[in-house]
């Protein structure tokens, strides 16, 4: 009878408690990623992939060409960069600031392998424009059906 009770409610539940568990880990995880993001003013990124090469365009105002540094080794490219603090006013006197982030550093894992060597990075009005071209090995080959 206990038996015949336990499996009617197993089967009323899909799931089992561990994945309950995992899976609310895992809500727990993003929504924090989340939080700390935007507590910490990380800045909006965008990846473009087309077949020649690989885009990445980051939103960096305020920062100085030298103080950014950017790496790229094999399929993950590395941005970091430090904004110096301003000393121009008190904070007593600042009545709202809304960029707050003082160090940047996002690693990226890119979706196909890059030509290092030939990555250029441009930094034009506060965005940071990372072109990698795509290692020949990665590029799509269209292949003729006879």
């Amino acid at each position: 009878m206990l038996v015949r009770l336990y499996d009617n409610l197993n089967s009323m539940f899909p799931f089992k408690p561990a994945d309950v568990s995992r899976r609310l880990n895992d809500l727990w995880d993003n929504v924090n990623e989340g939080v700390n993001r935007y507590l910490t003013g990380y800045p909006g990124a965008k990846l473009e992939n087309n077949e020649e090469a690989i885009i990445v365009k980051v939103c960096l105002p305020g920062m100085e060409m030298e103080d950014i540094d950017v790496e790229v080794v094999s399929d993950f490219l590395t941005i970091k960069a430090v904004r110096a603090c301003s000393q121009d006013h008190d904070d007593e006197d600042c009545l709202y600031q809304e960029r707050r982030f003082n160090r940047y550093e996002e690693k990226i894992k890119l979706p196909g392998k890059v030509k290092g060597s030939e990555t250029v990075a441009k930094y034009i009005n506060g965005v940071l424009i990372v072109t990698m071209p795509r290692e020949e090995s990665e590029k799509p080959v269209a292949v003729k059906v006879s």
